[in-house]
């Protein structure tokens, strides 16, 4: 059998198509990189501008309202009339802008729950007690808003139905759902005092203050985890704060039109198969890239390892005069304590204040978790100067996953010209260590006020400084808020960047169910450490 082949002529068909398919699809795909890049670099400057903006207008319109909704009490008010015995502790009633009417029991100020944007992954987890009447002192503060840290207020998000649990029949609305949260601290005549979660009844020998709700953040809309506070069960409300005061999230959408010119019909398959090979490459450098992130953090946390074991090493000597050990004899002074008595911890410094009745327990260096670690604690740690180590309580090597790390300072040198850098050899604070130190004071009862400078009357002043906690943008986990001192000291051999945990000097952004009078969104926030006696 013979077998004839048989052809017919094919047109010849340009690449051009090809090429300028591919180029086409290409600059499309990398558009919308740049473009998404910048969206998201601006989309949280936008968001929080336009909502600062709405809220400033809505808090001017509401301001006498908002002057009726906590009213000023004098000193003598606020603690009663009645003078205090030694022995004491104070609380916080959150959702309420009493205190409880019982004997023992006095209200010391009354304010505005605050806390960190539901948005930001970083800043502040734990939620602050606002004072209704803050202190701004000239040089105190550097107008407008530098960031990276804020303070919001807070308000209830709960579902209609939900709040049919609390007794609502202080809120004139009847409605709890979107209003601002007050709160309350109070004095209580008693040694300790004590919540606990899932009861509503006291232990033999405790009494009741309040019963309520255990509250925080959404798992899903709030982007940070929060603490969780016992929030009243008869609540009340900041008035002139009703209707979402979250700001609203922008969709933002491109309108693309599409230009065609006549062109000599071709073949569609050499464009597919460019389209095609184009497509593939992509996919395997998103895995790629995919598999690079996941890996980068590892190996950066060991050449950070590496690197700080050798500075160590290398700054061995000079870090034992960084902070001299003390014996138990010199770190509690005379061993005669009173019976009576509490401590805290004073950020930023290595000593306890120069008083009578306040003895250093022991100093040592911040601590907590890496800043662009999402898990982790959320507490900064005051880590002992001399840490002990049993053999068989520890393991060698590095285990993980939860660690600690140093602390330090990282605002722009131009906000550390708020703080009294004269005990800082090189006169800079950025980029330094934090120390700290655990102070004893011979009172029964000490507590940190917000946005303050001077104490309620009976109260002394321990130390000032202002509220730092993680920045929100950077820092990928929330963070406790801390009173650091406003005249800091740094870890010796600690100086140039070496990551770690991250402190930053709070603001307060008013407008977010905290009034913008008194409060001036933008400045940074003060805080005293205050001790009864």
């Amino acid at each position: 059998m013979n077998f004839q082949r048989y052809t017919r002529p094919v047109r010849k068909v340009s690449h051009k198509p090809v090429m300028l398919g591919t180029f086409i699809l290409a600059s499309v795909l990398v558009s919308l990189a740049i473009l998404t890049h910048q969206v998201f670099r601006n989309f949280k400057s936008v968001e929080e501008e336009l909502f600062r903006l709405k809220q400033e207008q809505k808090a001017s319109n509401n301001q006498n309202e908002q002057k009726h909704a906590i009213r000023k009490r004098t000193p003598s008010e606020n603690l009663g009339s009645q003078n205090l015995t030694s022995q004491g502790t104070t609380y916080i009633r959150w959702g309420r802008r009493d205190c409880p009417n019982k004997d023992g029991t006095q209200l010391v100020y009354e304010g505005y729950a605050g806390g960190s944007f539901y948005s930001h992954v970083g800043g502040g987890s734990d939620f602050l007690c606002l004072h209704s009447d803050p202190t701004y002192t000239p040089g105190r503060y550097i107008g407008g808003v530098q960031g990276p840290a804020y303070v919001y207020g807070v308000e209830y998000r709960d579902s209609s139905a939900r709040y049919r649990l609390f007794d609502l029949s202080l809120i004139e609305e009847r409605v709890l759902q979107y209003q601002g949260v007050p709160c309350a601290v109070c004095f209580v005549r008693s040694p300790s005092k004590l919540m606990i979660p899932s009861r509503e009844t006291c232990p033999d020998g405790w009494t009741i203050e309040y019963t309520g709700y255990i509250m925080t953040g959404g798992y899903k809309d709030t982007k940070h985890s929060s603490s969780h506070i016992c929030v009243d069960k008869r609540p009340q409300v900041i008035l002139g704060t009703q209707g979402n005061q979250y700001s609203n999230l922008c969709q933002i959408k491109m309108k693309f039109q599409r230009y065609t010119r006549p062109i000599r019909k071709v073949s569609h398959k050499p464009v597919m198969l460019g389209t095609f090979i184009l497509a593939s490459v992509l996919v395997s450098l998103a895995i790629l890239t995919h598999q690079i992130f996941r890996n980068f953090k590892s190996v950066e946390e060991e050449l950070f390892r590496l690197k700080q074991e050798q500075k160590v090493n290398n700054n061995q000597k000079e870090q034992k005069h960084a902070i001299k050990k003390r014996t138990p004899s010199e770190n509690l002074g005379s061993p005669d304590l009173t019976n009576v008595g509490t401590t805290y911890i004073r950020w930023g410094r290595r000593d306890c204040p120069n008083k009578d009745g306040t003895q250093l327990v022991y100093e040592g260096y911040a601590g907590g978790s890496y800043y662009s670690h999402v898990g982790g604690g959320s507490d900064f740690l005051c880590l002992h100067s001399d840490p002990t180590y049993t053999p068989g309580r520890y393991i060698d090597g590095v285990q993980g996953p939860a660690y600690v790390y140093g602390v330090e300072y990282r605002d722009p040198s131009a906000r550390y010209g708020l703080f009294d850098l004269s005990l800082i050899e090189e006169g800079a604070l950025q980029y330094q260590g934090v120390p700290c130190a655990v102070c004893f004071v011979s009172s029964p009862s000490k507590l940190m006020i917000p946005s303050r400078e001077t104490c309620p009357d009976g109260w002394t002043i321990e130390y000032t400084g202002y509220i730092m906690t993680g920045g929100y943008a950077d820092t990928k986990h929330s963070s406790s808020h801390i009173c650091v001192d406003d005249t800091p000291q740094a870890n010796l051999g600690t100086q140039g960047s070496q990551s770690g945990a991250y402190l930053y000097v709070s603001e307060i952004r008013c407008g977010h169910n905290v009034p913008c009078e008194p409060y001036v969104s933008g400045r940074e926030m003060t805080c005293v450490v205050c001790s009864y006696l």
